[in-house]
């Protein structure tokens, strides 16, 4: 779903950090011409949650795992 979404679209992912320690992080896709909407923000409002961040040898490779719980 969001593979096709993002296929055609620029994005980007800024990440913040202090000697190598993640401090924070911010995904997001072009909707228009300078235009972004935070990925994240997608993620949440669609019940998703961070459930785990998995570290990397660099920083910028960090894995994010998201979560939904499925409802009946």
């Amino acid at each position: 779903m969001f593979q096709e979404r993002l296929a055609s679209r620029r994005w980007y992912g800024l990440v913040a950090e202090d000697a190598g320690e993640l401090l924070g992080f911010k995904l997001g896709y072009e909707l228009g011409k300078g235009v972004f909407y935070n990925m994240l923000m997608l993620l949440l409002s669609e019940g998703y949650q961070v459930f785990d961040i998995e570290p990397q040898e660099q920083l910028e490779d960090n894995r994010i795992w998201f979560r939904k719980a499925l409802t009946s």
